[in-house]
């Protein structure tokens, strides 16, 4: 999770459910640390979207998104999924990312 707040809210719930062997990261994921070797048998990724879903209830997103956004927000979405990717296990199994 990029956002500190968000990372305490889900702190807050992984606590609540009693999840065990769950890391929760507050960084950019495009640029992991590197001194961390840390690999993982599945990974949560909660890519930003464009907002499309909400057109609806939020019809000026219409407007304010244009060509280039559209790219820009794939590029970040292709860079996310690529590091959850490396950040797997490599394992014969099959691997898990839930997107």
């Amino acid at each position: 999770e990029f956002l500190t707040q968000r990372s305490k809210n889900m702190r807050n719930l992984i606590a609540e459910f009693n999840l065990f062997n769950t890391h929760l990261i507050n960084t950019d994921s495009i640029i992991f640390p590197s001194r961390s070797k840390l690999k993982f048998d599945r990974v949560l990724l909660d890519a930003p979207c464009t907002g499309s879903g909400t057109f609806l209830n939020n019809p000026e997103l219409k407007w304010r998104q244009d060509e280039t956004f559209l790219n820009l927000n794939v590029n970040l979405q292709e860079k996310l999924l690529a590091k959850a990717i490396d950040l797997l296990k490599k394992l014969l199994q099959l691997k898990k990312i839930n997107y």
